[in-house]
């Protein structure tokens, strides 16, 4: 009787952990390219106190463009400048919008608005520099490098540059240098999931 129930109880608390995942989870589940565990918790926790929306739509945006639905994408990004104009990455996601659309000179525009937000942050330089590559590595090669280096030159340390590099890498099929650029973002910050 007393195993049943503290077996019991271990259930109860075990399913409750499942259901306790937040945004942050949400994220974590995009980063590592489970994209429909990811859009299932960032829609679930949507509406939570602790959910930064903004945040939130711009994952949700970046999914509905991995999948191609273009207005989707355009709606999660327009909501997330109404719930945060501060944070730059609803521009980002803009922006690459504008280029899928070859209208380079609007994405830079928000590009630029991305990079004023914020002070020298290789987050944001990466994420630019992923968005040219996510609509053709080969027509912005350029603005790849400029940006991944910009990045560097903000932050050598930030692991997510390193990351973006790594991905690249690995979709070339060059295995050795793609683990170790994500060896280096993991030196760099050992708690990093992606690295």
């Amino acid at each position: 009787m007393k195993f049943k129930f503290l077996f019991s109880l271990f259930l109860l608390g075990s399913s409750l952990s499942c259901f306790a995942q937040g945004y942050k989870d949400g994220i974590e589940y995009y980063k590592v390219g489970q994209y429909d565990n990811a859009k299932e918790l960032l829609v679930r926790n949507l509406n939570e106190a602790s959910t930064n929306k903004s945040d939130a739509y711009y994952y949700l945006g970046n999914i509905a463009l991995k999948d191609n639905n273009i207005a989707e994408a355009k709606s999660y990004y327009d909501k997330g400048v109404q719930a945060n104009a501060e944070n730059p990455y609803n521009y980002i996601g803009l922006g690459a919008l504008q280029l899928k659309a070859n209208d380079a000179k609007a994405a830079e525009k928000n590009f630029k608005l991305a990079l004023s937000k914020v002070k020298k942050d290789a987050k944001v330089a990466t994420a630019i520099a992923r968005a040219y590559y996510l609509v053709n590595p080969t027509t912005y090669a350029k603005e790849i490098t400029k940006y991944s280096d910009q990045a560097k030159k903000f932050n050598a340390k930030d692991p997510d540059v390193y990351i973006f590099q790594g991905d690249q890498a690995a979709e070339q099929k060059s295995w050795g240098d793609a683990a170790g650029m994500y060896e280096m973002a993991f030196t760099f910050d050992p708690e990093n999931t992606e690295a």
